[in-house]
């Protein structure tokens, strides 16, 4: 089975008030009818197969004191399919609607534009969304993980943050090293 990445700019907006990416697996039932349901499909571009590089994203420990994380790499075979556009308001209010998802804070929930990203959701509301999307569509969409996100951002994707030159054993000092470059990602 081939994994299918949906992914969106929302994921990384989500700490800010961003909404929902996913990933799926499966492919829609035959005959399944989503455009009748009134639910759109979402547009998809397929990002090439590759690798990605980052900072593992757990806290690293020695003896009891913070020390620089280990690099990652990791190899995608297969090719990432990528949403092209963000969730809209209106996509995340029928999920509302249906009672899938939590409602938005007061302020934003007369915002229904179909043509304005969601904002002022979390990770579980982007999740609630997925779920939601999935059984609406008859295919299995989820949040993309850390590396899938890494790897689709492309060059886009830095860490410029210099956690190295920091000194290890001045617990401050590691402790702005790694604010910085959480604050970063």
């Amino acid at each position: 089975m081939r994994l299918r990445t949906i992914i969106t700019a929302l994921l990384a907006l989500a700490a800010a008030g961003g909404s929902a990416a996913f990933a799926s697996g499966t492919a829609a039932p035959a005959g399944a009818d989503v455009a009748a349901a009134g639910i759109q499909q979402v547009p998809v571009g397929e990002i090439a197969p590759g690798q990605a590089e980052y900072y593992a994203t757990a806290e690293s420990l020695v003896n009891g004191l913070p020390v620089t994380p280990p690099r990652l790499k990791v190899v995608f075979d297969q090719p990432l399919h990528i949403m092209t556009r963000q969730v809209s308001q209106a996509e995340y209010a029928e999920c509302v609607k249906a009672d899938a998802c939590r409602p938005l804070h007061r302020l934003q929930r007369n915002d229904l534009s179909p043509d304005l990203p969601v904002v002022g959701v979390n990770w579980l509301d982007a999740t609630s969304y997925a779920r939601w999307y999935s059984e609406q569509t008859g295919e299995h969409y989820r949040l993309p993980t850390y590396a899938e996100w890494v790897h689709a951002a492309g060059e886009a994707f830095t860490e410029d943050q210099r956690i190295d030159i920091y000194d290890p054993n001045n617990p401050a000092q590691r402790w702005l090293a790694d604010y910085a470059l959480e604050t970063q990602r």
